[in-house]
């Protein structure tokens, strides 16, 4: 919930740091705005379950690079200047990241399957 506020990093050194914090002022705030991101979540938690029980990792780090990376190209431009539709933010955004981030996961399992099916047969073939 807070790469959002992270995805701001780059950009606060142009415009200073309170513009990081722009929109979590108090705890209700940050639930508000934030309360849908649980639902971008999702494809990290998949990946990171299949990480910790199938010791798949590639898939963990690419999908949380692609979320980080889609959330700091969505977050750019949003709330500066503040605006009437800046609400949809916390509505339509957190779809758009999961499936960003549930892509870019699926691939590089794939990929990180196919590779390791690859140096098995190469393994054998050797034997």
């Amino acid at each position: 919930m807070l790469v959002p506020y992270f995805s701001r990093i780059p950009t606060a050194f142009v415009r200073g740091t309170p513009w990081i914090w722009s929109y979590m002022s108090t705890t209700d705030d940050v639930l508000r705005w934030n309360g849908l991101h649980i639902i971008s979540l999702i494809p990290l938690g998949i990946t990171g379950l299949i990480y910790i029980f199938g010791r798949h990792s590639w898939g963990f780090y690419v999908a949380f690079a692609g979320y980080v990376a889609a959330t700091s190209f969505v977050y750019y431009h949003q709330g500066n200047p503040p605006g009437p539709d800046d609400f949809l933010g916390c509505i339509v955004f957190p779809p758009m990241l999961a499936f960003a981030s549930g892509v870019c996961g699926a691939v590089a399992l794939a990929a990180q399957l196919i590779v390791q099916k690859r140096r098995s047969q190469i393994t054998n073939a050797s034997t």
